[in-house]
């Protein structure tokens, strides 16, 4: 059972409550690890979360506006601002992390390289 901002979950419990990646979503912006709104660094307007397949967690924010259409990554201005993993992944790296996991068997539980456990 790991203690997460101040509440015990289990993984089991973590992972019934993030099935999807808009349960994830939600669940991080639940616990206040990812932004619910977003402002355009171009034209000061208010974001939108669109889909969008060429990234990872198949969402980004995007400027609505048709003269700036301006795309921003759902990680942007979160902890996971400089990290390439899935959001599911995180959430799962954080876990084995709060339970003092050690870290090669972080990498083989999330199947990433040592760079980015240590990283």
């Amino acid at each position: 059972m790991a203690v997460a901002l101040g509440v015990s979950i289990t993984l089991r419990e973590l992972h019934a409550q993030t099935v999807t990646d808009a349960d994830c979503r939600m669940w991080m912006r639940q616990n206040s690890l990812l932004a619910t709104n977003m402002v355009c660094a171009k034209c000061g307007n208010q974001m939108e979360e669109k889909e969008y397949d060429r990234v990872a967690d198949k969402v980004t924010w995007r400027c609505p506006l048709q003269q700036c259409r301006t795309i921003t990554s759902i990680h942007h201005g979160s902890f996971f601002e400089r990290s390439y993993l899935t959001l599911k992944t995180l959430i799962d790296f954080l876990y084995y992390w709060s339970i003092e996991l050690p870290d090669v068997k972080i990498q083989y539980q999330l199947e990433v390289d040592e760079k980015t456990v240590t990283d």
